[in-house]
């Protein structure tokens, strides 16, 4: 005990991968890509509708009106604050559904600043995916290959300190936002309050 606190955290047993029949036999990228844990195959799921969420129906066309001309939208007699706050709600699921992941997958525990700084990155993806769920997906891979690769490196036995690993996928991010940075367009009210009343 330290402090009225116990020092051993409560652990659970992680979720183990499934490798789905026939795909995860492809050649390459058959078991990187179908032999993950369920949370995996909820993602790919995710991707394929948000994207027919975002660009084939009505509500996406809603919410990126919302985004890029609130006013407009008002106009039209769209709701504006309640698509913003369901749209925020629709955040904070998913971010939790990340949080979540790494408990339940990753590592078996939670703890206070379990994190270590992964939801910025993820807000990194976003942007290098330009919004859009499967450039949002690929951007993660690519983030997410940079991460395994200093997994990777340092169990090769370097002499290079395993601080300058850790800040591979850090490094890969920032470049990568670097050289994408004036490509792509943000929606026009992208963090701008709105008020009804102010013309």
């Amino acid at each position: 005990m330290q402090f009225g606190k116990t020092t051993t955290l409560p652990s659970i047993t992680v979720l183990k991968p499934v490798a789905l029949p026939l795909l995860s036999n492809i050649p390459i990228i058959g078991e990187a890509l179908f032999a993950q844990d369920p949370f995996v195959y909820v993602l790919y799921l995710m991707v394929i509708l948000l994207m027919v969420f975002f660009y084939k129906t009505e509500w996406g066309v809603i919410l990126h009106a919302v985004g890029e001309a609130p006013r407009a939208a008002d106009t039209a007699g769209i709701k504006v604050h309640a698509v913003r706050y369901l749209a925020c709600t629709a955040n904070g699921v998913l971010g939790g559904l990340g949080g979540a992941y790494l408990t339940l997958v990753k590592l078996g525990f939670f703890q206070e600043n379990l994190t270590g700084g992964k939801g910025y990155i993820a807000l990194v993806a976003v942007i290098l995916g330009r919004r859009n769920p499967l450039g949002v997906l690929i951007a993660a891979l690519v983030i997410g290959s940079a991460e395994a690769l200093q997994i990777r490196l340092q169990t090769l036995g370097s002499t290079i300190p395993s601080q300058a690993f850790s800040m591979l996928p850090y490094v890969v991010t920032v470049l990568v936002l670097m050289l994408s940075m004036g490509k792509g367009h943000d929606p026009a009210a992208l963090g701008l309050p709105y008020e009804r009343d102010k013309r």
